[in-house]
Order: C-alpha cells, then structure tokens, then sequence
C-alpha cells in the first residue's frame, strides 16, 4: 500500500487546523473595491420610450378589436404623451431609446386613428340601419332565427 493510502485509512489520528489569519481583523460592512474590466451597473435610463412602445402596441391590437375599442383609444393617448416625453429624455441622455419613443408616438396615433375609424364606421352603419325598413326586416328575422 502507497504512503497516501495508509493516510487516508488511518481513522485514529485527527488533523488539526491551524488558523494562520487569526490576527487580521475583517469590516464586514465595507464596500468591496470595484473588479477590473466591469462598469458599476447605470440607473439612468429612458423607461418612458420603453413604456411609450409597449402601450403603443397595446393600443393597436386593442383598437383592431372591436370590443375594446374605447381601450384602444386610451392606451393610444397614454402612448402619445409617453413618447414625447421619452423623445425629451432621449435628448438629455444622448439618444438613448429614442427609436422607441417615436414608434410609441406612432402606433398610439395609429391607434387613435384606427378608434375614429371605427367610430365613423359604427355611426355610418347605425344611420343605414335606421333609414332603410327593409335592412331592419332583415336583421329582425336573423334575430328571429338565431333565437328559435
């Protein structure tokens, strides 16, 4: 048997440990000096162009929808105000998310545009609906149908 396999099957003998940094004291509470090659992680950012696109995209899937069109119509706004305000402050840190900002701005106008849309379309089909007896029969007796 080897040196070290007679070491490691003695079960007798303990090892003791010696502490040799028993002397240095530690502060726990300060700060580590920063590693080389990593920035300290940046806090200034331009959350409101982020939110701008998000709401902006949200306002046109939900302006597409015919149910909430109203929805749609107030992200779109929300999206509007969000994105000039995100252009500012794209200024003010160089440019930074100000391709978002403007997208945000431009799907919540098309979102606006979109709820006008439907509005007019709505207020169109209401008027012929209302002004023609013969689509009224006819929509009656779908109703009459789908209900037997």
């Amino acid at each position: 048997m080897s040196r070290r396999a007679e070491d490691l099957n003695r079960t007798d003998e303990t090892v003791d440990v010696i502490d040799t940094h028993a002397d240095r004291s530690v502060d726990v509470t300060a700060p580590r000096p920063q590693q080389p090659g990593f920035a300290p992680a940046t806090t200034d950012g331009n959350g409101t162009a982020i939110a701008a696109f998000v709401l902006g995209m949200l306002a046109v899937t939900f302006a597409i929808s015919v149910v909430s069109v109203v929805a749609g119509l107030l992200f779109g706004l929300i999206a509007i105000g969000m994105g000039a305000k995100g252009v500012g402050n794209a200024k003010r840190l160089g440019g930074l998310h100000k391709g978002l900002a403007v997208s945000g701005i431009v799907s919540g106008v098309l979102a606006v545009l979109l709820f006008a849309a439907v509005a007019v379309g709505g207020v169109t089909l209401f008027n012929q609906v209302s002004s023609n007896p013969q689509l009224q029969n006819q929509i009656e007796d779908t109703a009459e149908d789908v209900q037997s």
